[in-house]
C-alpha cells in the first residue's frame, strides 16, 4: 500500500505513535490510510478551505481522477462562510504569538516581517 510509506518499518515508529495518540489502533493501521490536506491557494480555482467542511458532510472521493468533491450546495457553503468567525489565537503572548501575527504565507516565502 502507498500509505505504508508513513506507517511501516522501524523508522516509522514515531509516525505510528502519533496515529496511536489520535486514537488509531494497530488494526486501523493495517488498512489503507486516506488523508485530506487543505490545498487551498488563490491561484488555482476550485480549491477550498477545510473550514467549509462540517461533521456529517459527504465527500466524494474519485481515486482514478485524483479528486475530492464536497457534496454540499453552493448556497449552504455561502451560509457557512458568512457565519464563520475567526477563532481566537491559541498563543497570545511571547515569540510564538509574534510569529503567528507577523509571518507571511508560504507562497510569499513565509518570512517574518
Amino acid at each position: 500500500m502507498r500509505s505504508d510509506i508513513v506507517k511501516k518499518g522501524s523508522t516509522k515508529a514515531a509516525h505510528r505513535s502519533l496515529f496511536y495518540a489520535m486514537g488509531y489502533t494497530p488494526e486501523d493501521l493495517e488498512k489503507p490510510l486516506i488523508g485530506i490536506v487543505n490545498g487551498f491557494n488563490e491561484i488555482i480555482p476550485g480549491h477550498g478551505h477545510l473550514k467549509d467542511v462540517q461533521p456529517g458532510d459527504i465527500i466524494s472521493i474519485d481515486i482514478p481522477k485524483r479528486s475530492l468533491q464536497l457534496l454540499v450546495s453552493e448556497d449552504e457553503l455561502q451560509k457557512r462562510r458568512q457565519a464563520w468567525v475567526k477563532p481566537e489565537p491559541k498563543v497570545k503572548t511571547g515569540y510564538l504569538a509574534r510569529y503567528a501575527k507577523l509571518v507571511t504565507s508560504a507562497n510569499k516565502g513565509a518570512v517574518l516581517i
